[in-house]
């Protein structure tokens, strides 16, 4: 909690910091929760005021409060501070909305209009009148040109370019609540009856009309991909709608113990979070109906509204009380994932100096992003379950694919063209690493065949076999590494050895033998005169090079430790990582041996158990670490150093000031009446 993360705090800002207070910081700094609050009554909100509203721009760039006091707040995302005050209102704001393009946002009120705004000045651009009852809520059609306004006589829908009101929605009285599907046909519809009703929106005529609410609707929301709606009721209910078919999907149970009143679904829209008079904010995982995160309670009222950002990982939350809230919601280490393949990922690395991610997937996918915008620079394909492996040159500027057929394939990533077949294996290519000069003038292979193949790739001609009299390995090679200096190459295979190789003999230098099920990973030390190792024995061990020998294995914090499929030494060798079959991913001091960190891959974000990090790979600059998971998603992590953890929670947590009875209560030095004699002297 925020107390916790206060003392662990004040723990790291002492002299030389014990180990494990730095562990602490890591382990606490990037937990899911309270990342921030905006100090509402600072900004301009009136005192005593609750918030029926808060929105993201569509770009992220500003956030938007809306209260009771009649008065909305735009706020610069970047620096957490009020923009400016927009006032036009006589009574409470029940609801407001950005327009698609960020441009104008729209607002509803209880005096019975509705005003556009200008975002840039927060000037009126137009007022809407004429609506019959009392208005509770607003949506914008996808397109921008209209707004749908409901109120306890109906809904109606207005033209924004010209404030004219167009239609008139009668079928549905009481509205308490509004969605508008992402194709814009659909208008979902919660009221004071109970009802949930979709209506087209063209027509006006009921699709469906929902039963299973006992009491008013007051929160509706429609999933991005245009198939679900969550209603939440007075009767603190909650409930997932099939909107295709008009059907009960699930009721949500074991969550929420009073009104759910704000609903926002992921943009992925495999789940979603509620927020209630409970005090409580529930991620629930959508595909298995569970709750996945219940957050800790922030505010000290009601919760009446929440909002996602664009990319779904922060949240911004409203209620009644003088501060707004902010939420990391799965977590400040898990910062980007990627899921444009279905695959699994068999490779992940940076290239190009940390520009490119390359990664590859057993969809038949090969893709080359550019770190900076996320676009995807190259893709190139085989045929889906033909790939196996896979590797990318220092430069970014060849891909290597091995096949099921025994082929690997060569491109240039730059034009997308095949340069070369190489055929020399007679099994299975499961294994690929380019030699570590930039170019990557040479690529290793290991196969079914139980061999390893050294090529020169602008011939595509084999250079060397490995271990051709039968000094080699027993079984199937699954893992292979270059050496940084590119005088050795270690195999990894499941007859459980992995063999240090001379590179110009083709000789072994030592076979290294001390795992107990088949090598899935390893990964040569930076002054490549260690090497580790990770098995389906669940070890990692640490091998000294230089006498061929076992030097330690690392230990983990329980007694059931999943198989371990990738092991990565970090740039500077210091720390390791380790992604597991169960979805963990292990920082490890190198030194010691000792777990520094484990983290998951959040279940939030997804549905169904949890998936195997199938490889892992550290950027050049060692502050950010990939992961390739087996349901086909790249998983970018914030990995700064220790060193650096202060500054980064400074900027990115909300910590307390401790006060007076808790720095004497944990001994927290300096005291207060330190604190007090040294303001007076």
């Amino acid at each position: 909690g925020a107390l916790a993360l206060a003392l662990i705090v004040e723990a790291n800002q002492i002299p030389d910091p014990p180990a494990q207070a730095q562990r602490s910081l890591a382990a606490i700094a990037y937990a899911p929760g309270v990342i921030g609050q905006l100090e509402l009554i600072a900004a301009g909100h009136s005192v005593g005021v609750t918030l029926n509203s808060v929105a993201f721009s569509p770009d992220g760039s500003q956030w938007l409060t809306t209260g009771d006091d009649a008065r909305l707040i735009l706020w610069d995302a970047a620096t957490r501070q009020p923009l400016r005050v927009l006032t036009g209102h006589t009574l409470p704001i029940t609801d407001a909305a950005f327009t698609p393009d960020g441009r104008a946002l729209l607002s509803a009120s209880l005096d019975g209009t509705l005003i556009l705004w200008d975002v840039a000045t927060g000037a009126v651009l137009r007022t809407f009148e004429g609506q019959r009852g009392v208005i509770r809520a607003v949506v914008l059609t996808p397109d921008g040109g209209y707004a749908l306004s409901g109120s306890t006589e109906g809904v109606v829908m207005w033209e924004l370019a010209t404030g004219a009101l167009t239609r008139q929605y009668n079928a549905v009285r009481g509205v308490f609540a509004l969605a508008i599907s992402p194709d814009g046909t659909g208008i979902l519809v919660g009221s004071e009856d109970s009802t949930l009703t979709l209506l087209d929106t063209l027509t006006g005529e009921i699709r469906f009309a929902l039963s299973g609410h006992t009491s008013a609707v007051l929160s509706v929301a429609i999933s991005p991909d245009g198939r679900y709606a969550l209603s939440a009721s007075r009767d603190n209910s909650l409930i997932l709608w099939d909107i295709t078919t008009g059907t009960l999907v699930r009721r949500l149970t074991n969550g929420h113990t009073q009104p759910v009143n704000g609903i926002a679904f992921t943009p992925d829209s495999q789940a979603a979070l509620t927020v209630s008079d409970d005090l409580t904010m529930i991620l629930w995982t959508l595909k298995t109906f569970e709750v996945a995160r219940r957050f800790g309670v922030a505010h000290s009222a009601t919760m009446t509204s929440v909002a996602l950002d664009p990319t779904g990982v922060m949240a911004l939350t409203g209620g009644a009380g003088p501060e707004a809230f902010l939420w990391d919601i799965y977590g400040g280490a898990q910062r980007t994932t990627y899921s444009d393949q279905r695959g699994s990922i068999t490779a992940a690395a940076y290239s190009a100096g940390d520009a490119i991610l390359f990664a590859a997937a057993d969809d038949g996918t090969l893709m080359l992003r550019d770190v900076a915008s996320g676009n995807i620079n190259q893709q190139l394909t085989v045929p889906a379950g033909a790939l196996l492996s896979a590797a990318v040159s220092a430069d970014g500027r060849l891909a290597a694919a091995g096949l099921e057929d025994g082929t690997i394939l060569l491109w240039d990533t730059a034009s997308g063209t095949l340069r070369a077949t190489l055929i020399g294996h007679s099994g299975a290519v499961a294994a690929l690493a380019f030699s570590p000069d930039a170019a990557g003038e040479r690529l290793v292979s290991g196969g079914d065949d139980n061999q390893v193949i050294l090529w020169e790739t602008a011939t595509g001609e084999v250079l060397r076999i490995f271990g051709a009299n039968a000094t080699g390995h027993t079984r199937r090679v699954t893992s292979i590494a270059y050496a940084p200096d590119g005088a050795t190459v270690l195999s990894g295979s499941a007859d459980r050895n992995l063999i240090l190789w001379d590179i110009i003999s083709a000789q072994p230098v030592y076979i290294l033998a001390g795992h107990e099920r088949r090598v899935l990973s390893m990964d040569y030390s930076p002054d490549g005169q260690f090497a580790l190792s990770g098995s389906d024995d669940t070890t990692i061990i640490l091998w000294d090079l230089a006498a061929g020998v076992e030097v330690r294995r690392f230990a983990g914090d329980s007694e059931n430790q999943p198989a371990v499929y990738s092991v990565a030494y970090s740039p500077d060798g210091s720390l390791a990582l380790s992604g597991a079959e169960d979805g963990s991913l292990t920082l490890w001091e190198v030194a010691t041996g000792r777990a520094v960190r484990r983290l998951m891959v959040d279940q939030g974000r997804r549905a169904g158990p949890p998936t195997g990090i199938t490889t892992v790979a550290w950027s050049a600059d060692g502050l950010h670490a990939l992961t390739g998971l087996r349901t086909g998603q790249i998983i970018v992590w914030s990995m700064p150093p220790l060193t650096g953890l202060l500054e980064w929670v400074s900027a990115n947590r909300a910590i307390p000031q401790l006060d007076c009875q808790q720095r004497e209560q944990y001994s927290v030095q300096p005291l207060c009446d330190v604190l007090a004699s040294d303001a007076n002297f």
